[in-house]
């Protein structure tokens, strides 16, 4: 009898050890998610430079793709912080990447993937020197 009861809570103890590494990486990509947005809006009021916002971004995709690379059955939430964090690139073939994973977004049914994904192609087009489809980008005007 005790000893059925030390392997129930051992289970038990095992399950939630389980539950808790699913719901970290969950955590992980939302949180790299909010400290885009907060970098975002720190650089628009001046406190952080471009450069400091490149080198911010660059490694939150790089924790971003070790995530991608270890998790598989994202959610629709997951797919969506992910994509946003490669959307944030000027890179085509980031841009791909971020495509991809807000198509997997829109697929499971995320109502705001289908936004993500024309402010994706819009950017891609921007990057490859063609007009956007949808308006989506702001363009700033280069200071000389």
């Amino acid at each position: 009898m005790l000893s059925l009861a030390r392997r129930i809570i051992a289970r038990i103890c095992q399950i939630r050890r389980s539950i808790s590494s699913i719901n970290s990486v969950a955590q992980d990509l939302y949180f790299l998610f909010r400290q885009d947005q907060k970098d975002r809006k720190r650089a628009r009021a001046g406190k952080c430079s471009r450069q400091e916002l490149l080198m911010a971004d660059r490694a939150r995709r790089k924790k971003a793709l070790v995530i991608l690379r270890e998790k598989k059955g994202l959610t629709r939430n997951e797919y969506l912080y992910a994509s946003v964090l490669f959307h944030h690139s000027g890179v085509s073939s980031l841009l791909r990447k971020a495509k991809t994973l807000a198509e997997k977004s829109l697929e499971l049914g995320h109502p705001k993937a289908s936004a993500l994904l024309r402010a994706i192609e819009d950017r891609f087009l921007i990057v490859n020197g063609k007009p956007q489809r949808y308006g989506t980008q702001i363009l700033r005007k280069q200071c000389h």
